[in-house]
């Protein structure tokens, strides 16, 4: 039986449904807008239809883009008793207060989260829930079943640290999260974008993201990034040995925080070997995402072997001109599970 990948239409954030052999994995459950949030509920109620299980879902950290539909999931008694195992990351010694109420703030939809796990367990004994993810607490290959493994990038002990920190100011200053909107760079050219500095991600709730390469029979790997900052996966990367000499195969890799430009360097792109690059985004939000920085410096670095970028969303036609994509070979196409179907 092959393994299927659905990136599924989830506004600006990630809903990813990974089904092989009657197994199925949910990563984050995008926004809680209602028209996005139906594609993710469609998918699950097919699960429920066919008999079978949410077995493993994965919140990768706790920005509204990902959290949101998740907590809707959980409130729906139809829907959370599909679900046997469930991977987060939260920290204990909360306090609920006016902060827990806001659904603009990241700490406070974490504590809903965690309470909604709570109310669950009292009525379903079989889930198994982990919380305080880290490579530390998880630092071999962890066997799923007998086909799937993952092996953890992201985060660190010190990365959920720092996010328990931010809970503690959010907490005590009231701070709500949030970023002014940045213009699209999509009027500049490969060339002028590729040769812009890395300035990295600076996000402490994007530093706690769950990231992983996940590997199906031991003949195809998949690097699955979240929202994840590009420092931490290069230095365990390097850890487990790939370097420019012995780079990571795989068959695709999911950009970290939707194509961003603070999340991807050449330090990153000399470790990995593949030809397809994911994007789940459909560029809306502040931070519209992909940036055309963070694309033009993947077809320039493989430049000449041409390189395809599959989006979750028909928003490609935005960012290059027919002169480009002609110029450099790069192909830019829809997901779907055909295309992102192994084995």
């Amino acid at each position: 039986m092959p393994i299927s990948f659905n990136f599924m239409h989830a506004g600006s954030g990630d809903a990813i449904l990974i089904t092989a052999d009657e197994f199925n994995m949910l990563i984050d459950g995008g926004n809680n807008r209602m028209k996005q949030y139906r594609n993710t509920v469609n998918e699950i109620k097919k699960i429920k239809e066919k008999n079978q299980l949410l077995d493993w879902v994965v919140l990768t950290h706790i920005d509204d883009d990902h959290i949101n539909g998740l907590i809707k999931i959980l409130k729906d008694k139809q829907l959370n008793v599909l679900i046997r195992t469930l991977w987060f990351n939260a920290f204990d010694n909360y306090t609920v207060d006016p902060i827990s109420t806001s659904s603009e703030i990241s700490m406070g939809q974490l504590i809903t989260f965690e309470q909604l796990v709570d109310e669950i367990k009292k009525h379903n004994q079989d889930i198994r829930f982990s919380k305080n993810i880290s490579i530390e607490k998880f630092n071999t290959q962890f066997i799923i079943n007998d086909n799937i493994a993952i092996k953890l990038l992201s985060p660190t002990n010190e990365a959920l640290n720092k996010l328990y920190d931010k809970y503690q100011k959010e907490r005590k200053d009231n701070q709500i999260s949030g970023e002014k909107q940045k213009p699209s760079d999509y009027a500049f050219s490969i060339e002028e974008l590729a040769k812009k500095p890395f300035y990295p991600d600076q996000s402490i709730t994007n530093r706690s993201s769950i990231a992983f390469i996940l590997s199906y029979k031991n003949q195809f790997y998949f690097l699955l990034l979240a929202d994840a900052h590009i420092d931490i996966i290069v230095e365990y990367l390097k850890r487990y040995g790939y370097s420019k000499c012995n780079k990571l195969k795989v068959n695709f890799v999911k950009l970290s925080h939707h194509g961003s430009k603070k999340n991807l360097n050449t330090d990153f792109l000399d470790l990995i070997e593949t030809d397809t690059f994911i994007i789940s985004s459909n560029h809306s939000g502040s931070h519209k995402h992909p940036d055309k920085e963070t694309l033009s410096k993947i077809i320039l670095h493989y430049s000449p072997r041409p390189v395809k970028f599959i989006f979750n969303n028909p928003i490609f036609d935005k960012i290059f001109s027919l002169n480009e994509q002609k110029e450099y070979g790069f192909e830019l196409e829809l997901a779907d599970k055909e295309k992102l179907t192994f084995g």
